[in-house]
């Protein structure tokens, strides 16, 4: 298996009450189900990019072994979530890949994940899970392309990025429909 570290993006801009990632599933907050799933998943490190309303979020999420980074530029949209987390293990992780998550995601399944990893290879340098007949989040994302990544601007989503370059994808097919709303993330397949 690929040496992974966990990139969760944990807090962006609230929605209406409740905060995505303090809004609970099963009596727990959504995002410490996803941090609980990476990390019992075997990646290392698990990073967890925080934004507006950072405080709030660090006081009732059990981070357990997880790293936390306060993105200051939360403002600028998920791009910034992306190199404040990648920039983090940069510094930070020798690992060869990184596992990008959304913070909403609390059914996130193991062996989804398990299989995203096995995937990864040098020449399947982002693997991505086709959700019937849409991909999304989370991917995971070979070291050699980082660089390509950190350079987002703010706003920028980094499926966009995948979806200009379909040779660099590899996917894994799911049944099961990710949490969350299918939105123009979601829309197009790199492969389609």
């Amino acid at each position: 298996m690929t040496s992974a570290a966990g990139l969760i993006m944990g807090s962006g801009i609230f929605r209406p009450e409740p905060p995505h990632p303090l809004r609970e599933w099963e009596g727990v907050p959504e995002l410490q189900h996803v941090i609980a799933t990476l990390a019992a998943s075997g990646f290392d490190p698990v990073v967890v990019v925080l934004g507006e309303r950072w405080e709030e979020v660090l006081t009732a999420v059990d981070f357990g072994a997880a790293m936390a980074v306060v993105n200051e530029e939360w403002r600028q949209g998920l791009g910034s979530f992306v190199r404040a987390g990648l920039g983090t293990l940069v510094r930070e992780s020798a690992c060869e890949a990184a596992l990008i998550a959304l913070g909403d995601q609390p059914r996130l399944d193991s062996a989804l994940l398990a299989r995203l990893a096995a995937e990864s290879s040098p020449t399947a340098q982002v693997v991505i899970p086709r959700y019937r007949h849409a991909f999304g989040y989370p991917l995971m994302v070979r070291r050699e392309l980082w660089d390509r990544l950190l350079a987002l601007s703010g706003g920028a989503d980094p499926l966009a990025l995948v979806r200009a370059h379909p040779t660099w994808v590899t996917e894994v097919h799911s049944d099961r429909l990710p949490d969350g709303p299918i939105g123009s993330s979601f829309q197009a397949s790199p492969t389609s």
